[in-house]
């Protein structure tokens, strides 16, 4: 058996049934910033096969985008005036971005809004597909696609990370592998996992 197939065939900590639980538990903070973009991110959970172990998406951002080159990120945006709500902006930017199927996702719940140091007012949605689909990234927007299980980030130590272009400043991360999560997206994960019972620095 590989070790892809064990860990699908183990156990999961935190089942689809309980994910949703606590979603729908958590009264999450909106706010209204007119001076702010608006924008949606989508936190996208996997479940290959029913009961296997949960996963989380991200993108690594290309090089040569204008804002957060190179970051790994959610899926996700700013908002257009097409867009019904924030939640079709997470959709809309996830299916661009990486060739989600939209119709197949299924929104579970809503993390705190989040203000980013770039004035982004950004909407985190919790988003649930089943079974595989076909990854298609956007070659402009999106240099790597690249999925963590939910246990591992919950389990996962974070560290602190200094960039040579910031002197001075630190940053908590998360790492898995080569990618190395900071930023607004570390900080909405860690939201995220929160709500799961993760404890800050494990």
């Amino acid at each position: 058996m590989s070790a892809s197939q064990s860990m699908q065939t183990q156990s999961p900590s935190v089942s689809l049934a309980s994910l949703r639980s606590r979603l729908a538990a958590h009264q999450p903070v909106e706010r209204t910033q007119h001076n702010l973009k608006p924008a949606a991110v989508l936190v996208l959970v996997i479940e290959r096969t029913a009961g296997s172990q949960l996963e989380v998406l991200f993108i690594r951002r290309a090089d040569g985008t204008d804002i957060h080159a190179g970051q790994v990120a959610f899926p996700g945006g700013s908002c257009e005036v097409s867009d019904a709500d924030a939640w079709q902006t997470a959709l809309r930017e996830a299916s661009e971005e990486v060739g989600l199927p939209a119709e197949r996702v299924e929104c579970i719940g809503r993390l705190n809004d989040y203000q980013t140091i770039t004035d982004f007012h950004v909407s985190p949605f919790v988003g649930v597909i089943h079974g595989e689909f076909e990854v298609v990234p956007d070659p402009i927007e999106v240099a790597e696609v690249f999925r963590v299980p939910l246990d591992a980030l919950l389990t996962m130590r974070m560290d602190t990370h200094t960039w040579e272009h910031i002197p001075g400043v630190r940053f908590q991360v998360f790492r898995y592998g080569d990618q190395v999560i900071w930023g607004a997206t570390a900080e909405m994960l860690k939201s995220f996992l929160s709500l799961l019972g993760r404890t800050e620095n494990l």
